[in-house]
């Protein structure tokens, strides 16, 4: 699997606060695509967070070092959840997120 979902994002995070917890494990060259799906309705995310990896040993490896550990950016009691997400892929994903969710907050 190249494409990840994240669970338990803390509901003030934006992709960009993703991609600082990524950063403890990943580089920029590691993945190509994050988001965190914003909740319309409120001022938050639904809790959740895709990624892409460019490879899925790097997804595999990453996901392994952050799953069960805490968040850093924000204090939260839920610890990070990633698995392999159902869609994957970069093209599935943006078809997916960014034509689907042309009114959503981009962060």
């Amino acid at each position: 699997a190249t494409t990840y979902m994240f669970r338990n994002v803390p509901r003030a995070y934006t992709s960009f606060d993703l991609i600082s917890e990524l950063h403890r494990h990943a580089t920029p060259t590691d993945y190509n695509f994050v988001y965190c799906p914003w909740d319309k309705a409120g001022d938050a995310n639904t809790g959740l967070g895709f990624v892409n990896f460019v490879r899925a040993d790097i997804g595999q490896k990453v996901c392994r070092a952050m799953h069960g550990s805490a968040w850093t950016l924000c204090h939260s009691t839920r610890m990070i959840k990633a698995r392999p997400a159902h869609l994957q892929g970069l093209v599935p994903n943006l078809i997916r997120y960014c034509s689907n969710n042309l009114g959503a907050k981009i962060d």
